[in-house]
Order: C-alpha cells, then sequence, then structure tokens
C-alpha cells in the first residue's frame, strides 16, 4: 500500500456517511462528502470490501434492481464498517 493510499484510508475511516442497506444482496450503499462506496460487509457476504462508485443511490438501486433499501442512518465509517476491508 502506498502513502497516498494510506492516506485515503485514513481518510475514509474518519468519515461520516449515509449507509443505506440493500435487502436484496445484503451489502450497503454508503454516501460520503469525498464519494460513493458500496460496502460489502463481511458477516453477510463473506469478503470486506469498500468499493468506489459514481453511482446514486438511485442508480445503485435501479442497476440491482433492488425493490427494497433500509436506511441505517449516519455513521462513522470506523465504527460501522471496522478497519480492515480492502478498498478497490
Amino acid at each position: 500500500m502506498t502513502e497516498n493510499d494510506q492516506d485515503f484510508r485514513n481518510r475514509l475511516l474518519s468519515l461520516m456517511g449515509k449507509v443505506s442497506y440493500s435487502l436484496k444482496d445484503r451489502d450497503f450503499f454508503i454516501k460520503t462528502d469525498i464519494g460513493n462506496f458500496i460496502w460489502i460487509n463481511p458477516s453477510l457476504n463473506g469478503g470486506s470490501t469498500m468499493l468506489m462508485t459514481d453511482m446514486t443511490l438511485e442508480q445503485w438501486v435501479d442497476k440491482k434492481g433492488v425493490n427494497a433499501v433500509r436506511d441505517k442512518g449516519y455513521h462513522l465509517i470506523s465504527k460501522y464498517c471496522g478497519d480492515q476491508f480492502v478498498i478497490e
């Protein structure tokens, strides 16, 4: 991991994000001040990956064919997702 990657990770971990939960695939859409992310929760899907996306929540819902999303509120990324995820 380069210094820039570590700086990005540290910045991401310190952010508040608006978290939405997909009832279909059981992954999460997180909207932050630096961009939007999809987090694949290790306890639900077996991976711990944070994917940066240029999609909005509405576009993500449409693309996935999700018919229900649960608003989980605002959370500190490091507290909600932990710090052991892979950023892609």
